[in-house]
């Protein structure tokens, strides 16, 4: 029987953000209403101007959203998260109200667990690879 890892932080930020610039990569096409009121406009000059459009997005997204930029912007989050949860230990330590981390519990799902429990709706998306309960 093989055990798997629990998915780290960087593996599950990095996964989403790599899932938003896909979404934001996808081609763009006029909607009907656009072009029900500018129908005059003949269609190979809206297909050149789309496919132009599509090209720049497409090469914005490469160089903006390169992986490694979304590997550093995922160890960024994981730094903020890490840096939280012992100013958590921290207070709860001096006898505040800190939650902590338990040393050794899985932090993706310690973060899964807590988040969720408060409602917030995005890490629902963003945890969809696992990890959680």
């Amino acid at each position: 029987m093989s055990h798997t890892a629990p998915p780290t932080i960087i593996s599950l930020k990095t996964n989403f953000l790599s899932a938003q610039t896909r979404a934001l990569s996808n081609p763009l096409h006029p909607s009907r209403a656009w072009q029900t009121t500018n129908e005059e406009l003949p269609d190979k000059a809206v297909n050149d101007v789309m496919a132009k459009l599509n090209n720049r997005v497409l090469q914005h997204c490469k160089r903006v959203y390169a992986p490694q930029a979304t590997r550093h912007v995922a160890e960024q989050i994981e730094a903020l998260y890490i840096s939280s949860s012992y100013e958590s230990l921290e207070l709860e330590g001096d006898g505040g109200e800190g939650e902590g981390v338990r040393e050794g519990e899985d932090l993706g799902t310690y973060l899964y667990k807590k988040q969720n429990d408060e409602g917030k709706e995005w890490v629902l998306i963003m945890n969809s690879g696992g990890g959680g309960d």
